[in-house]
């Protein structure tokens, strides 16, 4: 119960001090729209493109924007599922599909392969903090029979880094693929 606790409250602690690095970086990234004379719009489409790069690990200092066969190619990450079963790839370091978006359903089945016996693959719900530790089988995947809440990013931590992401929706043909991508590139922009 004291290793939960604590466990929960430094989640909280780096929740608050990225949100912290978020706002600030939010802050100068207006500021340098204002010095280079881009309009909100634009500014705020840098700092997407700035999000999505660092969040992908492909952000070198560049100051160039990502162009539309660039973001195409990482909104093709976005895996949408209408079964109850969930199936990724470890590839070293990320998942893929990197982003799963699923139709609600009261039960899923989530298979991760490609990933060592020894590690230790935990699903964690972005808002509460509540992880679930997922066990290896005889056919060399990690599996988890679960309900997971609607409008809920969920981290998929292998050793205890983030490598991929699941959300939950009421119906598929009501999101737009682009908009929840981002959403979710930002909410977990942070762990990746």
């Amino acid at each position: 119960m004291k290793l939960k606790n604590t466990l929960i409250i430094s989640v909280c602690v780096i929740v608050i001090i990225f949100g912290g690095i978020k706002v600030f970086d939010k802050g100068l990234n207006e500021i340098k729209s204002k010095r280079l004379g881009l309009d909100k719009t634009k500014s705020e489409e840098v700092a997407s493109n700035q999000i999505k790069r660092r969040a992908l690990g492909t952000d070198e200092g560049k100051s160039k924007d990502l162009d539309n066969d660039e973001i195409k190619s990482e909104i093709e990450e976005l895996e949408k599922v209408k079964s109850d079963t969930i199936t990724k790839t470890f590839d070293g370091s990320y998942m893929s599909p990197l982003v799963t978006v699923s139709e609600y359903k009261p039960q899923f089945n989530i298979k991760l392969d490609g990933i060592d016996k020894d590690s230790e693959l935990i699903l964690i719900n972005s808002y509460s903090g509540e992880m679930i530790k997922m066990d290896y089988n005889e056919d060399g995947e990690y599996i988890l029979s679960t309900s997971l809440e609607k409008d809920v990013d969920y981290g998929i931590l292998v050793d205890y880094r983030l490598t991929g992401s699941i959300r939950v929706v009421n119906d598929l043909k009501e999101i737009n693929d682009e908009e929840i991508y981002n959403e979710i590139m930002e909410n977990l922009q942070c762990g990746l």
